[in-house]
């Protein structure tokens, strides 16, 4: 009886130390680490439905873990097997095991991009930008999805006046923006029209006081005049003012004036841009070459707005196009005026209501000083 008793007690201190030792292993690996000296981040991931087993087996392959038995256990132990989260994690060699199971509970915060568009970009400039930004993985790829406006045209109603064949050139809305890095092509374009032209527009949509050849001019015809005036406005003050020019020169009363062009020379710098060189420098063409050009978007020639924006303009000129005139000082100051000229050694335009009034302003600019 002593002896079975005596082998009792052997067999109990024997289990209680190797209990014991497990514990000690369990708690030592608990605070170990791979590489206590690494700052390296190392990008870890995931995928949804992925078992704890697999998760262990990948941290080890990665050389963040040392032990995956020993990861399974103690994620077990600490009832976090089924609360580890699907996703990309930034972890390094210098977490313990510890730290890993406790930072795999938490949903990692998404990883963001950011983009600017500049207010007057033509659309092959974003697609350039974002290109190069790395925020799509290609200029062509952007141009194909934003060249046709119809699949958007479902979740955004201020985009149905533009007509069949369009794209969205003046609805990608300039600003900057934070994306996530994963995000694809038709989402970075849904975030320019949801968070930028839309809540834009929306601000004085129901205030349009502009009064386009044919009434009231529809969202398209008002964004196309805003392209066209954040390209020849020479800064915001004025652009409201300019607004206002072009809207006369339409009109039929304007007629034997104008004849209804607006004879704009960013719409044919439209016309002849190409890569490389988008916005080509008139005064370095033959004349001939200028006024005789078949493009709908020569406004010298063509009567009325062109097909659709030039560029894409941003709020100050989309407010102005939709309300022209109203940040004049004075309601009736310029309200006959149908032409401008730049003023001579300012970044601004003096304005006429006739031609006679013009040509002398053209010739002051003529004379201007050159340094």
């Amino acid at each position: 009886m002593n002896r079975l008793f005596r082998a009792l007690m052997f067999l109990v201190i024997i289990g209680g130390v190797i209990v014991g030792g497990a514990s000690e292993l369990l708690r030592n690996e608990l605070s170990r680490t791979v590489d206590a000296n690494s700052e390296e981040a190392v990008e870890f991931t995931i995928e949804p439905g992925q078992a704890v087993a697999e998760v262990a087996t990948n941290l080890k392959e990665q050389e963040l873990i040392r032990q995956p038995v020993l990861f399974r256990l103690l994620a077990s132990q600490q009832n976090a097997a089924e609360r580890i989260q699907a996703g990309t994690y930034q972890l390094s060699k210098s977490m313990t095991m510890g730290q890993i199971i406790a930072a795999l509970q938490s949903a990692p915060s998404t990883e963001e991009k950011q983009f600017t568009i500049i207010p007057g970009m033509r659309m092959e400039e974003i697609a350039e930008a974002l290109a190069r930004d790395g925020i799509v993985s290609s200029a062509e790829e952007f141009l194909a999805l934003a060249s046709d406006a119809t699949p958007f045209k479902e979740t955004h109603s201020r985009l149905e006046s533009i007509p069949e064949g369009q794209g969205l050139e003046g609805y990608l809305f300039p600003d900057t923006y934070r994306i996530e890095a994963t995000a694809t092509i038709s989402e970075v374009i849904e975030k320019m029209l949801t968070d930028g032209f839309d809540p834009t527009f929306e601000e004085f949509e129901t205030q349009i006081i502009a009064e386009g050849p044919n009434g009231a001019p529809t969202v398209h015809e008002i964004v196309t005049m805003a392209s066209i005036v954040q390209r020849e406005a020479a800064n915001d003050d004025e652009m409201a003012h300019l607004a206002f020019i072009f809207w006369n020169r339409l009109k039929p009363e304007n007629a034997e004036e104008v004849a209804g062009r607006l004879q704009a020379d960013p719409t044919l710098q439209y016309a002849l841009g190409k890569a490389g060189d988008w916005w080509p420098k008139l005064d370095q063409l033959p004349i001939e070459e200028i006024n005789n050009n078949p493009s709908p978007y020569n406004t010298r020639n063509v009567q009325g707005l062109p097909p659709g924006p030039i560029s894409n303009p941003g709020a100050t000129a989309l407010r102005s196009a939709a309300r022209p005139g109203e940040l004049r000082p004075d309601s009736t100051d310029g309200k006959d005026d149908l032409y401008f000229v730049a003023k001579c050694g300012e970044k601004a335009h003096n304005f006429a209501a006739n031609l006679a009034e013009f040509q002398t302003l053209e010739q002051e600019y003529l004379n201007c000083p050159t340094e």
